[in-house]
């Protein structure tokens, strides 16, 4: 395991001195009408990548404004994402670009109001004007989420490949009626199109079920060569790095369950180690760029791989395609308090989570975060009050609602009657725990261990046949064994 650490570590340390005299790309961001007191005071800047995707949490001023210096070799889609909207720009190496937004644009669905400069102005502000209109036409096609779980896959995948192809129709229409000849904006909308449709056929076969009859080589996923990206642009773009990250996960998950490679997967079984097997599929099913990227991943992923398969690393992955890894060096080194301490919040959203923290020292913190809507989390709050029963004095539970105006989260505090301690979190009080916690979706759990540290690592959601698996990572945090 050291001796794969080890290598690839050395990989990633000659990337990422490369990779340094790449030209910075600097980007000034206005929000006219932001008001520090109302709005939220945090956004985040995206550059998406399969396998060392940069996300990082900028203050925003309070004049509303942010600047932002991007270490990057060529252009590319950078993303502003606040308060739950996403704004794709474009940027290139040493550019000097400007973005003013209206505040409007975030309150509200549909037009994007507001104007870019840099050097591609042109396509930046293509995507600006058509982005709402795009995203409503993919909004109206079928999706896995919704569909009958028991229409067979050829027959679900001919009828999303169709409509795919309605709505790159209907662009094509609209480029010609407003004469739009930009490359970079037709490469961008088109992929939106056509990557929103392969993410969803990547989906189909797994939603809701155990599907243990399906397998790489059948013909449904034949989808698969219809998607190689036309150029390093679009193989950079968030569409194709969502349909990529869900095709990598489908062919985790076949070789996992797969009837197919039962056989394998038994013959494996000694060694503790499925890499050779998904090797096998990934190398096998892919092709090009797709095979390069999902062997990079599962190389960055593996927890340990076999001798020969280290040894012949570099014939299979050349080295641009290996990425430093992006880690949060200050978590598991800094107590939460000191994050939370230094962390640009104003006193007064500030002061009463320190307090929670202050009042819960040498205990071990489990934490919940929930809300009304999140029909998972709802279904977990009934048996709380048995979990904190067996966890015991040494844990403190606390319960952040988000997304819930102050009246009816009391309501359904009192509703649930459940133990513990109870805050509702504002938009900045969650950018700390967005930060700090990867909170991206709920209901989300995560523990602070007895030195007030963060536990990384997902735990299961809190029901009854999960909770020796919980109590045991509530034992550990304590510092037993």
């Amino acid at each position: 395991m050291k001796k794969n650490a080890l290598f690839i570590c050395l990989i990633w340390a000659t990337l990422w001195t490369v990779n340094t005299h790449a030209n910075p790309a600097n980007l000034f961001i206005q929000l006219e009408g932001y008001q520090t007191l109302i709005h939220k005071n945090f956004a985040y800047i995206i550059i998406p990548d399969v396998n060392h995707p940069y996300k990082e949490q900028y203050r925003i001023s309070d004049e509303g404004n942010m600047h932002v210096s991007l270490l990057i070799s060529h252009s590319r889609e950078v993303i502003l994402s606040y308060d739950d909207r996403e704004i794709s720009l474009i940027l290139s190496p040493g550019d000097q670009a400007e973005l003013h937004l209206s505040m409007e644009t975030f309150q509200q669905a549909g037009p994007i109001k507001g104007r870019f400069k840099g050097v591609h102005q042109e396509a930046v502000m293509l995507m600006l004007t058509w982005q709402p209109t795009i995203s409503d036409w993919i909004s109206t096609a079928t999706n896995a989420f919704v569909a009958e779980k028991s229409t067979p896959e050829g027959e679900y995948r001919e009828v999303r490949l169709l409509e795919m192809t309605d709505v790159l129709n209907a662009f094509q229409t609209l480029v010609a009626k407003e004469k739009i000849d930009n490359q970079f904006f037709l490469d961008w909308a088109k992929s939106q199109i056509r990557y929103a449709a392969a993410n969803d056929l990547c989906l189909f076969p797994f939603m809701g079920k155990v599907n243990t009859s399906i397998n790489e080589s059948v013909p449904y996923f034949d989808f698969i060569h219809r998607f190689s990206p036309e150029n390093d642009f679009v193989s950079s773009l968030q569409s194709y790095t969502n349909y990529l990250k869900t095709l990598i996960s489908n062919l985790n998950i076949i070789g996992n369950i797969a009837e197919k490679h039962k056989d394998q997967r038994d013959s494996l079984k000694s060694s503790g180690n499925t890499f050779p097997l998904k090797f096998d599929i990934f190398s096998k099913t892919l092709t090009g760029t797709e095979r390069q990227l999902a062997l990079t991943n599962l190389y960055l992923h593996a927890k340990r791989i076999p001798q020969p398969y280290l040894d012949s690393l570099s014939r299979y992955l050349p080295l641009s395609e290996i990425q430093k890894m992006d880690t949060q060096d200050l978590v598991g080194k800094t107590t939460l308090l000191e994050l939370l301490t230094n962390f640009p919040l104003r006193d007064a959203e500030k002061q009463p989570l320190l307090e929670l923290y202050q009042q819960s020292s040498g205990k071990v913190v489990y934490h919940d975060f929930w809300f009304l809507g999140c029909a998972p989390c709802m279904r977990e709050l009934p048996h709380y009050n048995q979990l904190i029963e067996k966890a015991g004095a040494e844990v403190e539970f606390i319960f952040y609602g988000v997304y819930m105006e102050e009246k009816e989260w009391k309501e359904a505090v009192v509703k649930y009657g459940i133990k513990g301690r109870h805050y509702l979190l504002s938009k900045n009080q969650m950018a700390f725990f967005e930060r700090y916690f990867a909170l991206n979706g709920f209901p989300h759990h995560q523990i602070l261990d007895a030195q007030g540290m963060i536990v990384p690592g997902k735990l299961p959601g809190v029901h009854p046949e999960q909770f020796d698996w919980i109590l045991q990572a509530l034992e550990k945090a304590k510092g037993k064994r």
